[in-house]
């Protein structure tokens, strides 16, 4: 994973729809930066989607967000009812990849389960069809059902045809030199195959689909264990800053996770759980960090 990701996240209250009166939402929205090397396409521009700014990787990297997170129902949206049929929490993910120099969706994946992880809900209750935020209350962590993590391969062939290798974790050359066969597994940190993507490209034999998948249940492991040490110890921070009778909570600090094991949290935002979250991280060979 190379690039800087940031992410930002919100929660509102909003009316369900009537066909789902008990189901809060989760929207989640990605932008490619114009120095990523795919800039926003202009509005209506045929190569993107009609009548919208996003480039076609944003709109990919979208629907794989959707199937990782939405699709493999790692959020209990029903828990995010606040009374049936007029108030639920709508939770809004805003994926921003500033610089992509390979394997940006892996790292734009981990940065997403670490945003949703580290979010938290005002506790609010509805009295003659108002609603009361609970400011006395602490905010409340989502209810996370499981943790999806990504591991992408590319299939690059030698130059007669006759071979094939498998490469994890793939650099924007790697990617090109891939001709578009790209290989995604999708795994919890149960170990659990949550799903796998083959979008196109060079055909993959069965035993190297099972390897990838081995390879990847390790792989989610770690960076399981890398967002839980960071969220733990933001957790300690934020409970230390609680007896300082100073402290003001309008701090804009940074929760960050460092998918090479070297950091693991350096600061948090505010501890009200009202003001959207940030992240962004530093690009190294073969290492990613992500903030959220």
């Amino acid at each position: 994973m190379i690039g800087i990701i940031r992410t930002l996240y919100v929660g509102e209250v909003v009316t369900p729809p009537p066909e789902r009166p008990n189901e809060g939402k989760l929207f989640i929205s990605v932008d490619y930066g114009a120095i990523t090397g795919s800039a926003t396409l202009p509005s209506g521009d045929s190569a993107g989607l009609p009548g919208s700014a996003q480039t076609p990787e944003a709109v990919s990297l979208c629907n794989q967000l959707e199937r990782m997170l939405k699709g493999s129902k790692a959020v209990d949206v029903e828990a995010l009812c606040i009374a049936g049929g007029s108030r639920v929490w709508s939770v809004r993910l805003d994926v921003h990849v500033l610089t992509d120099a390979g394997n940006a969706g892996d790292a734009a994946a981990t940065a997403s389960v670490a945003a949703l992880m580290h979010y938290r809900r005002s506790e609010v209750t509805t009295l003659e069809g108002s609603t009361m935020v609970r400011e006395e209350l602490e905010p409340m962590p989502l209810s996370i059902h499981h943790m999806p993590l990504p591991l992408t391969f590319v299939l690059v062939k030698s130059p007669d045809g006759s071979t094939s290798a498998v490469l994890a974790d793939p650099t924007s050359l790697e990617e090109r030199l891939s001709g578009g066969a790209l290989l995604v597994i999708v795994v919890n940190q149960y170990g659990e195959l949550c799903s796998i993507l083959k979008p196109g490209g060079t055909s993959c034999p069965l035993p190297t689909i099972v390897s990838c998948i081995h390879a990847a249940t390790g792989r989610a492991k770690e960076v399981h264990k890398m967002i839980a040490d960071a969220l733990e110890k933001d957790a300690s921070q934020r409970e230390s800053r609680k007896k300082d009778i100073h402290h003001k909570y309008n701090a804009r600090t940074v929760l960050t996770i460092s998918t090479d094991g070297s950091e693991k949290a350096v600061a948090q935002d505010a501890e009200d759980g009202s003001a959207a979250k940030s992240s962004d991280g530093t690009p190294e060979p073969k290492k990613a960090r992500t903030n959220v």
